[in-house]
């Protein structure tokens, strides 16, 4: 007998039975958010655009990135707008009184929008997966038509 679960969290990821991630986008929001608590509070006792950045990426920015080489292929245009919005407003405190807009701000805070980075990250782990694929000698045709690696581009 299996108990049929509507939604559940896994290793950090919101899971939805009818596979979409809204759930999980508004679940690292809300924590994102949160987080944004410590950025703000050493904005108000340094002036270091540096120090800033620094915050954002290790208490914000970790979060709106966790696991998305699981879930970034599959997200609306929606979400990826509700997950780039957090980081609008980081960018907001980060570059401080010489915000302008927000390319001009992550040019001067030398940051990307996010949509870049989700997209790195998963190309480098689609880098790394194949070279491990190369460890176990499989051979291009069984490459071509595996799942996950078909995908990989």
């Amino acid at each position: 007998e299996l108990k049929i679960i509507d939604e559940t969290k896994l290793l950090g990821v919101m899971i939805a039975n009818y596979l979409k991630w809204d759930k999980n986008t508004q679940y690292l929001v809300k924590r994102a958010y949160k987080s944004m608590e410590i950025l703000r509070k050493v904005a108000s006792f340094t002036t270091s655009m540096e120090e800033r950045k620094e915050i954002y990426i290790l208490y914000v920015r970790s979060i709106l990135e966790q696991s998305c080489v699981v879930w970034n292929s599959s997200i609306t245009v929606e979400n990826s707008d509700d997950l780039e919005r957090v980081q609008k407003a980081a960018v907001r405190i980060i570059v401080g009184q010489n915000y302008t807009n927000y390319e001009n701000a992550l040019m001067k805070a030398d940051l990307e929008p996010l949509k870049i980075r989700r997209d790195e990250v998963c190309k480098t782990f689609a880098d790394f997966f194949l070279e491990s694929v190369d460890d176990y000698h499989i051979s291009k045709e069984d490459r071509t038509s595996h799942p996950v690696i078909s995908n990989c581009k």
